[in-house]
């Protein structure tokens, strides 16, 4: 949330009927990036 608005978007999408991160899919990367957390690495399935 920020200044009263709540920000959202899929994180998660199906492939191949398996679930899967979105890393491309989440929504102001820069917010966290200044916070020092990378998003894509994050959500990167190892």
């Amino acid at each position: 949330m920020e200044n009263g608005v709540i920000e959202s978007s899929l994180v998660f999408g199906l492939e191949n009927g398996v679930l899967q991160p979105r890393a491309n899919a989440m929504p102001s990367a820069e917010k966290f990036s200044r916070t020092g957390y990378d998003v894509a690495a994050l959500l990167d399935p190892r």
